[in-house]
């Protein structure tokens, strides 16, 4: 069988990934996003954004691998109904609905979260509540 081949999108600014979810966030499955680093004097977008835009349309980033000294790669996908949801994600998603930046397909997300128990999944294990 073989591996089908997943997009790769080089951002250079936040605006510039919302506007490849708005195109693509429904049709696509996942994408790998390079980055460039800090360091780097190019234009880039950083890990707290990329996270932001993905939430706001029902994705999630994954796994982040270095490249090289100047850029790395970031997976992105969309949200499984049964994937947990972090205290740092929801606190975000918190802020993303305050400023009207949620989409519909993020709040649908969200949503069926709620409904099917993985919203509040890790809240014991994010407050180390004993059991």
């Amino acid at each position: 069988m073989q591996e089908k081949e997943i997009e790769t999108f080089c951002p250079t600014s936040q605006t510039d990934w919302r506007k490849w979810l708005q195109k693509n966030h429904r049709s696509k499955q996942s994408v790998w996003l390079i980055c460039y680093k800090k360091n780097s004097d190019k234009p880039t977008i950083g890990w707290s954004e990329i996270v932001d835009e993905a939430l706001c349309f029902g994705w999630v980033d994954g796994k982040r691998k270095s490249i090289d000294h100047e850029t790395f790669i970031q997976f992105l996908c969309k949200r499984k109904a049964s994937s947990t949801w972090s205290k740092v994600n929801k606190a975000k998603i918190i802020r993303l609905i305050e400023s009207g930046l949620m989409t519909q397909a993020g709040l649908e997300c969200i949503e069926k979260a709620k409904q099917n128990g993985s919203w509040t999944l890790l809240d014991d294990v994010e407050e180390l509540t004993i059991p």
